[in-house]
């Protein structure tokens, strides 16, 4: 037997399955932590994206 999900997991898990770009940015910018390193962001433009510039720049992603 498999174990049940609540609906909550199975809506962040399709959410993340849909655009999982967006679902790490948005992860990022309510915990104020960068998304992919967990480093602490305090610059709003890493708040708005949910990354900071040397993630940016190591993933090639628009920062600023």
């Amino acid at each position: 037997h498999g174990k049940r999900c609540n609906q909550e997991v199975v809506e962040l898990v399709t959410q993340f399955g849909d655009d999982p770009e967006l679902v790490a940015m948005q992860y990022g910018r309510e915990n104020h932590v960068c998304c992919f390193c967990m480093r602490g962001l305090t610059d709003k433009r890493s708040t708005d994206v949910g990354y900071g510039p040397v993630c940016a720049d190591r993933y090639g992603l628009n920062w600023g």
